[in-house]
């Protein structure tokens, strides 16, 4: 088998994800936080947020690249001996449901706001996510449903019967407070080859990101660890 084929085969089922927060993480504890919480969602082989070293500021763009199986490994030119991936069948309904997943988030509760709240972390305590819909966004608002973040789960979601509905315009005409919730404006989900392309990597030869040539001084990045 060739390396190309070798590597259209591996990242054929991954997910690349942008996501536009609204605030942009103040700190390297949110950032962290932002990174655990996504990581429960499957194999986060690929994460980062920009940050102004001048300003001190983070960016509120983010970029994640999933891998839906149910082991990763750090790289995919010299596959291990024994390794098997997972089977097409199972990649594709894995694929499916985490972009399903993602799709959904709407919010999630900033480490500034929960990380001293005892009842929260003890499952005892639910944090809603409270709005203000603007008048474009009045036609959701029977239609949609935003879950509760918890301790199980810190994100909301955006739930609704209607398959057809267009929830993007939900979240860019609704404003919410600061201080409690990083809204996710946009996501933006690409799959496999297309969104490793689009990451930077090129099949012909190793990704970048992979070979730590990003420099960590002007981003936080976690990248996959052996």
């Amino acid at each position: 088998m060739s390396l190309g084929t070798r590597l259209a085969s591996y990242y054929r089922h991954h997910v690349l994800a942008t996501v536009k927060l609204s605030p942009s993480p103040s700190s390297a504890a949110e950032v962290d936080h932002l990174y655990e919480s996504f990581s429960r969602l499957g194999n986060l082989e690929y994460f980062k947020i920009p940050r102004n070293q001048t300003l001190n500021r983070f960016s509120p763009y983010l970029t994640m690249l999933f891998n839906p199986a149910k082991e990763s490994i750090v790289s995919p030119f010299s596959l291990p001996p024994g390794f098997a991936l997972d089977t097409p069948q199972f990649l594709d309904i894995q694929q499916s449901l985490l972009k399903q997943k993602l799709a959904s988030i709407l919010a999630i509760p900033r480490y500034s706001y929960i990380e001293n709240d005892q009842e929260y972390h003890d499952g005892e305590l639910q944090v809603p996510f409270k709005y203000h819909a603007s008048k474009r966004a009045l036609f959701f608002e029977s239609k949609v449903h935003v879950t509760p973040s918890t301790i199980n789960d810190p994100f909301c979601y955006i739930e609704t019967k209607y398959k057809d509905l267009d929830i993007s315009h939900f979240r860019k005409d609704i404003r919410h407070n600061f201080q409690i919730f990083h809204k996710l404006d946009s996501i933006s989900l690409l799959d496999g080859v297309e969104g490793v392309n689009k990451l930077g990597g090129r099949l012909t030869s190793e990704p970048d990101y992979i070979q730590n040539v990003m420099d960590v001084s002007d981003s936080t990045i976690y990248q996959m660890k052996e």
